[in-house]
């Protein structure tokens, strides 16, 4: 898999509103509640922030407990899927610039800390932080990647096979949606059969990328 686009974080504004200005394929995601943007290309970004009960545990300096409810807030289907448009958004399009004016103030930027690394150990997305470390994608979860996309309809039945591993099992719900979107190319009435000519497609699709197959729904 190959992403076309980078993220990165600044707690620039001058920066943030000179990216507005001059590049139009760079989304900002504010991560800050209290700043307010009236721009098109701005998305607002501070759900991915740890809840209240969070904060909460945060004030009493229980870090554990903070660590506790944030990681299982990350792995709500609301988080999941808004990690999904930002994956989405670079694996497609372009690229992405947080904002949080938090970034570099050691009272308060361990919530950021802490955000950027849920973002990586989770999904292998590797926020660079401007002018000191670059964006990283962790290559080992493009399994995860590619399931996302595919279960969202983000990219294509042959696009998910292409990039799936060879010799990788596929997810049972991945299958089944696989089973459905490749049923005019499956005619068989086994399962196993048609499980394993689907793992045979993607062996040939990654030898004949242009290989015709009968999709039966679109994909964007």
């Amino acid at each position: 898999m190959q992403f076309v686009g980078h993220a990165d974080i600044t707690d620039d504004l001058n920066l943030v509103n000179m990216t507005l200005y001059q590049d139009p394929t760079t989304k900002i995601v504010n991560l800050d509640p209290d700043t307010q943007f009236d721009n098109s290309n701005v998305i607002v970004g501070s759900m991915l922030l740890p809840p209240p009960d969070a904060m909460i545990a945060m004030a009493n300096q229980d870090e554990a407990q903070f660590d506790l409810i944030y990681n299982m807030y990350f792995d709500t289907p609301e988080i999941q899927q808004y990690i999904t448009i930002i994956l989405a958004y670079l694996y497609k399009k372009g690229n992405l610039l947080f904002y949080s004016p938090i970034l570099k103030d050691p009272t308060e930027n361990i919530i950021i800390v802490k955000f950027l690394n849920l973002l990586y150990d989770k999904y292998g997305l590797g926020i660079g932080v401007i002018n000191q470390t670059p964006c990283n994608f962790n290559m080992s979860m493009k399994i995860i990647w590619n399931n996302l996309l595919y279960s969202s309809m983000i990219i294509s039945p042959r696009e998910f096979l292409i990039n799936h591993p060879v010799g990788m099992q596929i997810d049972i719900p991945i299958m089944e949606m696989l089973k459905q979107d490749l049923s005019e190319y499956l005619l068989e009435d086994d399962n196993l059969e048609k499980e394993r000519r689907i793992y045979e497609l993607s062996v040939r699709l990654k030898e004949k990328p242009n290989l015709i197959i009968p999709v039966g729904r679109m994909y964007q």
